[in-house]
């Protein structure tokens, strides 16, 4: 059994790393002749001009190493969704990718002019038949579902390039990535598309050995947006077959390290963005423009060499792998595996990472809600704290009382929140128009709370027809929590900018903040 297995494996595996690796050194001379090459600059970490475009050979040795399952139908396992058709219009879509990432690399095309051309080719695989389906055994709209599948498309594509900044990084997490989708799919006895995962690790691979520092070549946009399209094709092609958690999180988890460090650069940028926003200013940087706060910067400041943070980063990500391969004997576990791993590493993220990201947050926050220049924007950002606080409040009732639970939840929300919001909001826009502030501000909100409260319990006493002491304390349960949190909501802000503007923080910005 196992040298049946080792049999089917080596052939593509061994085509693929050979392909590539024979084609890396001519790549390095036709890059370097037409001037496709790195230059050292304020946001390169590399002190020499290296050649891009590597992604060419891996492009290649890709489609050969995958070419040869299809060539020899009696020898590998086939596949009855992933056909030669299937794989036809791989090609021309990969084959689009690539272009667009050879043409950005050669002349640094504009983010939204790279962002169509990744989006024409999501297209070509979406219209051919390539869409995730369903979500969790649910199917999806046709609209919603050709919007999620190319959503997919470019979300997963660009991971890989944002985070493809250190020698060998963005190959080796790909290869890792790989590695634990062959082994979700040798579970879910997809063999054929297991193999195809093997191929594109063998290419990884053999373009590693160019590619590691001190790299001799970059992947560049061909190698970074290829990557992320073959890995976010075979996901959507095979994740329709499974609707479990497991089958669903194996991915997410696999694809771990990327997904963070664009989810992290998202957030950074958005902050930073609404906080020239709130204070007119023009934005130092867009979402899409290119920083060196990545991960990986993070870690190479830190001191850490190149090679151990590249180390540490595969680790991190094969870890993740194993986590998610741990779910697939496990699945009814497979839900309390996930949340134990979040929330540890909602706990990692929070001591050693995101102090950048909360620092820009907590001040366009800050800068947004007390006194702005802006109001109908900050009206808008106490409305969603308002509605925050009064859901919040309606979990706090249920825990201390819990006979409000027999409406459901839905009519439970509808019934505790909408009053409260829509007297929040009046009395916020009449606040504003007397110009109240402080103390009395604070007693205007609390009137509304309370009229609100009142029209709550006759609703429940003449709709609901409760029981009359029971609504009673309810009513005032939920009027004294939701005065506390929403006060508490409008208070914190204020009290932080104040203490901010009196020790001079609002201006100054930690070190590792500064590009």
């Amino acid at each position: 059994m196992l040298l049946e297995a080792l049999q089917m494996i080596f052939p593509p595996f061994l085509l693929a790393l050979g392909v590539t690796a024979a084609l890396v050194p001519s790549v390095i001379i036709f890059t370097t002749r037409l001037g496709i090459v790195d230059k050292p600059d304020g946001r390169r970490i590399h002190q020499t001009t290296t050649p891009r475009g590597g992604g060419i050979a891996l492009y290649i040795g890709t489609q050969l190493g995958c070419a040869l399952l299809f060539a020899l139908p009696t020898f590998f396992p086939q596949s009855e969704t992933i056909t030669t058709q299937w794989w036809t219009r791989f090609v021309i879509g990969s084959f689009m990718i690539a272009i667009v990432g050879l043409i950005d690399d050669a002349t640094q095309l504009k983010p939204y002019f790279k962002l169509a051309g990744q989006t024409c080719a999501a297209l070509i695989m979406v219209f051919a038949g390539t869409r995730i389906g369903m979500i969790f055994g649910t199917d999806l709209p046709p609209t919603l579902d050709i919007l999620c599948t190319v959503a997919w498309f470019l979300f997963v594509t660009n991971i890989f390039n944002l985070i493809d900044g250190l020698d060998g990084l963005a190959t080796g997490l790909a290869a890792i990535s790989s590695l634990g989708l062959a082994g979700t799919l040798v579970y879910r006895d997809l063999p054929f598309e297991a193999l195809l995962c093997v191929a594109f690790i063998g290419a990884c691979i053999g373009f590693l050995r160019f590619n590691l520092h001190p790299a001799r070549i970059f992947l560049g946009d061909t190698g970074s947006n290829f990557i992320g399209f073959f890995l976010a094709a075979l996901t959507v092609e095979t994740g329709s077959k499974g609707s479990t958690v497991a089958y669903i999180a194996v991915p997410l988890l696999a694809l771990g390290i990327p997904i963070l460090d664009t989810l992290l650069a998202i957030w950074r940028r958005s902050a930073r963005v609404a906080l020239a926003f709130l204070l007119s200013e023009v934005p130092s940087r867009g979402l899409m423009s290119a920083d060196l706060e990545h991960l990986h910067h993070r870690l190479v400041k830190l001191g850490i060499s190149h090679r151990n943070v590249v180390a540490f980063l595969y680790l991190a990500n094969a870890n993740l792998v194993l986590i998610g391969l741990l779910t697939l004997p496990y699945q009814k576990q497979a839900f309390t595996i996930i949340l134990s791993t979040l929330f540890l590493g909602c706990l990692i993220l929070l001591r050693y990472v995101p102090l950048i990201e909360l620092w820009d947050t907590g001040l366009a926050v800050i800068h947004g809600l007390a006194r702005p220049t802006r109001p109908g924007v900050t009206l808008a950002a106490y409305s969603l704290l308002d509605l925050i606080a009064l859901v919040a409040t309606l979990f706090a009732v249920v825990e201390v009382d819990s006979t409000l639970y027999f409406q459901g939840w839905l009519h439970a929300s509808l019934h505790w929140c909408f009053a409260p919001f829509v007297s929040l909001l009046l009395a916020e826009i009449i606040s504003r128009r007397q110009g109240l502030h402080g103390v009395f501000r604070l007693r205007v909100l609390t009137v509304a709370l309370a009229l609100s409260g009142v029209l709550n319990f006759l609703y429940s006493w003449t709709v609901e027809q409760g029981e009359t002491q029971t609504l009673l304390r309810q009513a005032l349960l939920y009027f004294a929590l939701s005065n506390a949190f929403v006060i508490t909501t409008r208070t914190v802000p204020e009290v932080v900018r104040e203490i901010m503007e009196r020790r001079g923080l609002l201006n100054w910005v930690p070190n590792s903040a500064k590009s």
